[in-house]
């Protein structure tokens, strides 16, 4: 009888300490989901005060190239502008330490060398917009601030699409077949914005990135494109031919970079949570052919199929590379076995 007793009052203990294990469990989670809502809060938050800070300043140069047209003076304030750019990157990396976002895994090859008195072009597979976040992270204060090819609605979103525009930043339209039939002059108008964008990257030193996949990577884009590789969508060879063209010799390096975020890949407010704890990246130098630069590839049947093939070379590379780090790394989250935006809220 006692034992009896003392059986049913043990399974009752046990009962309740599971249950309070399991609420335990339940709010420790809540707590959790609240603290990244928090953390993304305060990053977007600090962000947007950095921006709009950097953005006065830029602003207020701007302003002045419109009333002093004079060659000299503007050759300094362009350079002030840089200033300005690599300011909004440095408050921007400092708020993503502070709040620890993520862990940056960074691996360079022995050839890279950095220097920010030189042009470069950075080319990497594009998956988020935390890619870029990322890219100006590792790339500040080494090398020419990055700029690089955006959508024209970006113009509309408040603060960020004048910025880029006071930056310099070229913007592309990507008209659809139907407009294009419609209207057969906008055709040219993306190559017409990139040259002239080009030309002025050509005064002083400048990073230019470039995404050659011209979207960001999800398995339904890779089916309906029939993408030649297993991780990457096809790159586009047109912008970086008439980047290559007008920037020339004075290109130092062509920055091949790969991001794998083995957590799966996340949404702009998920990295700002800190819900992607690491982030692995490789770095690899490469040298642009010498009979491309300068050249007027996209006019020129021969030079585009070299560059095409160059291109391609080079984005086997990367593909190889990730085939490796997914077949040592099993239990991570494939972009191909899993939603791309697998970590969105």
């Amino acid at each position: 009888m006692i034992l009896s007793r003392q059986i049913r009052h043990a399974s009752l203990m046990y009962n309740l300490a599971g249950i309070f294990e399991l609420k335990i469990s339940r709010n420790s989670g809540a707590v959790e989901k609240e603290k990244s809502y928090f953390i993304g809060l305060l990053a977007s938050i600090l962000i947007i005060l950095n921006t709009f800070w950097w953005f006065m300043l830029m602003l207020g140069l701007g302003i002045l190239k419109a009333v002093l047209p004079f060659s000299s003076v503007l050759s300094r304030l362009n350079h002030g502008l840089d200033k300005t750019l690599n300011g909004w990157v440095g408050g921007t990396k400092k708020i993503a330490s502070l709040l620890n976002l993520s862990t940056l895994k960074i691996e360079y090859d022995d050839t890279t060398i950095f220097d920010t008195r030189n042009w470069y072009i950075v080319i990497c597979n594009h998956q988020s917009w935390a890619d870029i976040l990322i890219l100006q992270s590792i790339f500040w204060g080494k090398i020419p601030p990055l700029k690089f090819f955006a959508k024209k609605q970006l113009l509309w979103v408040p603060l960020l699409g004048t910025a880029m525009w006071l930056q310099g930043f070229p913007y592309m339209t990507r008209p659809s077949a139907k407009k294009l039939a419609a209207n057969p002059e906008l055709a040219g108008q993306d190559t017409e914005n990139t040259r002239k964008a080009c030309y002025q990257f050509g005064t002083r030193p400048t990073t230019v990135l470039n995404f050659l996949e011209g979207t960001r990577f999800t398995a339904q884009k890779h089916t309906k494109s029939d993408s030649n590789f297993t991780y990457l969508l096809n790159p586009k060879t047109g912008g970086f031919g008439i980047v290559s063209e007008y920037l020339g010799d004075k290109i130092y390096k062509v920055i091949d970079v790969t991001i794998v975020y083995p957590d799966g890949v996340p949404d702009f407010f998920s990295y700002l949570s800190g819900q992607c704890k690491s982030v692995f990246i490789n770095v690899t130098s490469r040298d642009l052919p010498k009979q491309l630069a300068g050249t007027e590839v996209n006019e020129s049947g021969i030079y585009r199929t070299e560059l095409r093939d160059w291109i391609n070379t080079n984005w086997q590379a990367k593909d190889a590379l990730l085939q490796t780090f997914y077949a040592k790394n099993k239990s991570l989250n494939q972009p191909l076995k899993s939603r791309p935006e697998n970590l969105q809220g």
